[in-house]
This record gives structure tokens, sequence and C-alpha cells, in this order.
């Protein structure tokens, strides 16, 4: 049996590597300075002294050209017919495997050129030994070789031609800005130039500060610096980043104003030096949206576009330890600077509070320093201990706004704990330390707190009371008259468990289609019940009381019931607003002496 090779349309390669793997064209800048950067990584190797020299040039013009030189370790013929003749070879592998220290790993990296021009020529002598090298490779798949005469230094030169299409890509000023783009952090001194010259530098170079697991004095103003650039302004603190096997390092800049929730996590992350994204989201766990981190890695693997992370194990490790080197700083900070953790706490409240909800140890160093919304505004949990022996909160936010204003006269402090993981917060509370008592509270705890009727000014209306009753049973409500503050407050409506569900269900089957609105309400039943508290010290409740007509009370009933629906932020139905008019016309009739008019059933 004959074994064939595959054929390979280099043409619908490159189509594929500009369409699918790459997001532009640009990034033919980052991979022929990747192949500068691991040959000069292998030739150093063989000759640590050696001083590494990247030099790009371009010529402007209608169709710029430009120059990719190195001096690294340089191809042999063996080599160039091995790596430069097969797609997908690369020369970084070492038996079998990529090396930790090189930065490209798919071997078609030179075949991204080919997305600017349709012709790459590649002059390249190994430091090994040898004669010089031309490799000519053309966009339709074809490619010669032959040796060169002459003396040449080892290393590498590649030189291209733009395309028509894509001029924009080469000319100068986008090829510096590519450069800078991608190497600013690339550990040997890359050249630029434009013309004959020997151009300049135009990456860092050092940012030592990526590489420590603390700040010097030597590091520390450069760190400020690349801080205040890539947050765009002041920041509160700069917490070092590493793992525990010292292969991913960085820094998580404190952002100086509250994050976004709804903002994704942009961080910058570079492979050995190489910018990958400066848009990942995936290196730090979610709950640190508050910072803004720049790392380094050497064990953490790219996709084929090196546009971002491979989603595994170790990133999963990575990410974890990353988030640890976070909530130790803050922490130590608790022992060193409380002021300034209680800076960044004031101005990161929600992503603290994720944190501890999740983390135990960190949850008692930051509970004291957290802020919870109440009838008193924000307060520390401290400060809600002073006004009560037990921390007092309400998830329902309805039920929260019902009540505040008599906590508020009642000097009740109650925590409205709907938002930012505050209720689970406030369980973990009770639960890790046994002297603090928290209790979830309703509307029934506010009411025990009012001020019953006296015996002789309940008899006064009990004839009244009587007809509200039976006027209420109507609607499954039961009055209750007590006397509280605020007296402009006239009631205090609110429903159980179960009527809550009712209510829903019925305003969403309303909203569906008759069958499904149908079933949501039958899902619901009518077995929930609600009360109606009256203010006895509001003077529309008096005056409502102490109504002699039976009929005229039943008419105000019905309007200080939809009153407190009102109040209360719930929806009317149909049947209620039919209750409004009931009301009303009731009234005005009465006032005109007509006394027969028929009411819908509600």
């Amino acid at each position: 049996m004959k074994l064939n090779n595959f054929q390979v349309n280099l043409e619908g390669i490159i189509s594929l590597l500009s369409s699918h793997l790459y997001s532009s064209p640009k990034v033919y800048v980052r991979e022929l300075v990747q192949n500068s950067v691991d040959a000069i990584t292998a030739r150093m190797k063989l000759e640590p002294g050696l001083n590494p020299s990247i030099r790009i040039q371009v010529v402007p013009g209608d169709r710029p050209s430009l120059v990719f030189e190195d001096n690294g370790i340089g191809l042999s013929m063996d080599e160039v017919q091995e790596f430069l003749s097969s797609i997908g070879s690369s020369s970084k592998r070492e038996n079998g495997r990529s090396s930790d220290d090189f930065i490209g790993q798919f071997g078609i990296g030179l075949l991204a050129a080919f997305m600017v021009t349709d012709e790459i020529v590649m002059i390249t002598r190994s430091a090994k030994g040898g004669p010089a090298i031309e490799w000519r490779g053309c966009a339709d798949g074809t490619y010669t070789v032959k040796i060169l005469g002459g003396e040449y230094e080892p290393g590498t030169r590649v030189y291209i031609h733009a395309k028509e299409e894509v001029v924009e890509f080469c000319s100068p000023g986008r090829v510096q800005e590519l450069l800078t783009y991608y190497c600013e952090l690339i550990p040997m001194p890359i050249l630029f130039a434009s013309d004959e010259a020997n151009g300049k530098v135009i990456n860092r170079i050092h940012a030592s500060f990526l590489e420590k697991t603390y700040f010097t004095p030597e590091n520390e103003s450069e760190m400020a610096e690349y801080g205040k650039e890539m947050v765009g302004g002041d920041f509160l603190a700069a917490i070092p980043l590493s793992t525990r096997n010292g292969k991913t390092t960085g820094v998580a800049y404190i952002r100086g104003h509250a994050a976004s929730l709804s903002g994704k996590a942009a961080h910058k992350v570079y492979m050995k030096r190489m910018l990958l994204s400066e848009e990942n989201s995936d290196i730090l766990p979610d709950w640190a949206f508050f910072v803004k981190a720049v790392v380094n890695t050497s064990e953490l693997r790219p996709t084929a576009s090196r546009e971002a992370l491979y989603q595994d194990e170790t990133l999963s490790r990575v990410r974890a330890q990353m988030g640890r080197c976070i909530r130790d700083y803050l922490v130590e900070l608790h022992r060193t600077n409380p002021d300034l953790l209680n800076l960044v706490i004031g101005t990161h409240r929600v992503s603290m509070k994720m944190m501890a909800k999740d983390d135990t140890d960190f949850f008692r160093i930051i509970i004291r320093y957290l802020r919870f919304p109440g009838t008193f505004g924000e307060m520390t949990i401290p400060e809600y201990r002073e006004c009560s022996e037990e921390i007092l909160h309400i998830y329902d936010e309805d039920v929260y706004k019902k009540v505040r204003s008599i906590a508020q006269s009642y000097r009740i402090a109650i925590i409205n704990s709907r938002y930012d993981s505050d209720r689970e917060l406030l369980e973990k509370l009770g639960e890790i330390y046994e002297g603090i008592k928290v209790r979830e509270v309703g509307v029934d705890y506010i009411m025990q707190d009012m001020e019953a009727l006296s015996p002789e000014e309940y008899a006064s209306i009990e004839p009244q009371m009587e007809v509200i009753t039976e006027e209420l049973a109507r609607f499954r409500c039961t009055p209750e008259i007590r006397k509280f503050e605020p007296e402009e407050m006239p009631c205090l409506f609110y429903l159980d468990e179960l009527m809550s569900l009712e209510r829903r269900a019925s305003q969403l089957g309303n909203q569906l289609s008759p069958l499904w609105g149908k079933l949501m309400k039958g899902v619901a039943g009518n077995s929930g019940s609600a009360t109606l508290c009256l203010n006895y010290e509001n003077a529309l409740v008096r005056m409502i009381v102490e109504l002699t007509d039976p009929e005229t009370l039943r008419h105000a009933v019905r309007l200080i019931y939809v009153q407190a629906l009102l109040l209360g932020n719930y929806q009317l139905g149909s049947n209620e607003l039919n209750l409004l008019t009931e009301g009303l016309t009731g009234l005005l009739s009465q006032g005109s002496g007509q006394s027969n008019i028929k009411y819908p059933e509600i």
C-alpha cells in the first residue's frame, strides 16, 4: 500500500488565518517579533553573554517595505527544509514538547506575514555554523531555497512588501504603534527605524516590578507610573501577584473609583513578556473586578491565535492563587493600615461583600468595616449593635418600604438585606459569632410595638369595626386598628406568603394567553390572606371609624383599601379598579341622595 502525503493549499491556509484564527492582520508584527525573540532566547542558551538585537525597519512608500532583523540562532539548510516547508512545524519544539523558554508553539508564525504580503524573503545563517540561506516563499504555495555566498552574521532577516489592500497595517506610524502595543515589556531592546538610521528603542525592557512578590524603591516608581497609565488615573493601592511556583507574576491595581458590576473585567496578560490580551477576564476571580491587573506568565497555554488563554486546570489554579494574593493583601491591611482598608471597602463595597460571602477568614476581618443600608442610612455592624441587641433585617423590598418610616419613628434599626449579598452575610454573621443574634423580620415584628386602643376607645368604634371587618372579608383581608407613628401614615397593608404569590401569579397570568393565564391563577389558589392595620392617630382613619352610616362607611373602607394597595406599590387589577370606581361613586351618590346603585361583584 502506497503512503501518500496531504497536499496543503497554502492560499486556503492563509485565508483561514485571516478570517478565522487571527482577529486582524496586525498580528503579523507580533508573530514576526516572537520569532526573533525566540531565536535570540535559543542562541543565548549557547552564548549566555550575547547582546540581543532586534531591529525593525520600514521603508515608506505607496506600498511600504519592512525588514525584521535579529541576531538569534538562525537556521541551517536542514532546519530550513524541515521547518519552512511543512505547515505547522516549529523549531521551538524539543523532543516533541514545547519549551517554556519560547513564546511561539504552533509553527505558523511566519505564515502570518502572508496576511500583509504576497512574498516573504528570509535570509538566515545558523549560529552553529554553515552558510547563509535564502528562503523565498509565495502566497500561492511555492517556495525556493538557495545557499548564499559572502559573509553573513548569524541571525535572520525577513523582508516583506505590503499588499495594496493592507497598506494601513504597514505604514511607519502603524508599525511603531503595533510594536509598542505588543512588545512594550519584551526584556530585550527592540529598535524601530523608518529610514537608514539606527532607530530608537520602543519598549520598556525592564518592568522588573512584574516579576517581584514585593516592591522595592528601585521598581516602585516604575510600577506606579505604569499603573496610572493602565488604570487611567490614580489607584488606591498596588498588590504584587505571584503563583507559588513563580511562573505567573504581576500587579493588581485597586481602582480609585467604584467599578461597574455590569462591566467586564479587562486585565492585561503577557505571555513571556509578549502581550497576549489587554481584555482578559479569566486570569482573576470574578469578585476581583475592583482591580485592574497586569500579569506575565510562562505556564499558561495560549490558544492557537495567541489572543486568549486555554481553559484548563492550570488556569483554574493560577486564578485561585492570584485571588489569594489579593485577599491576603487586604487581610494584612487590617493589621497595618486600617484607614486604607476602610477606604478600599468604602469604594468597592460590592466586591468586598462578594469576597467575604465565600471566604470565612476574610469575612472575620472585613465584616466590621462593611456598611449595610437600613432605616437610619448605612451603618456598620458595630453601629447596628449599639442600636439593638439583635441585628434585624428584612429581605422583601416591598415589606421594607412599608415599615421603614414606622421603624424610623420607633427608633428601630432594620437592615434592608435585599441587595449585594447582604442576607447571606448577615446569616453568616449569626452562624460564626454565637454572641450576635441575627433575625429576619416582617411586618408583624413592627406591629408588636404599636400601641393598642384602650378598651374604652375600642368600645366607641366597635360597631364600625364590625362593618369594616365584614367589608374587608370580601377581599380575604382582616382589619387591625392600632396607634402608631408617623401619624401621617393612614394604614399598613401586608400579605401573607400565599396571597403574595397569588397576586404575582395573577398579574403574570393577565399578561399571558388565556390558557396560561388560567393555569397560573390556578397554581396560586386563593388560600392566602391580608391584613390592613389602620392608624388610629391618623385624621382620615379617625373620620372613617367614626362614621355612623354603614353604607357610607363601606364606601370609605373600599377607598382606603385601594389606597393601601397603592401605598404598598401593588399593581391594581381590574376588580380593584372597579372597587375604586365603586367607592367614589358610592360616596358621591350619598351626597346626591342616590342610594340604589348596583355594583359589580368582585
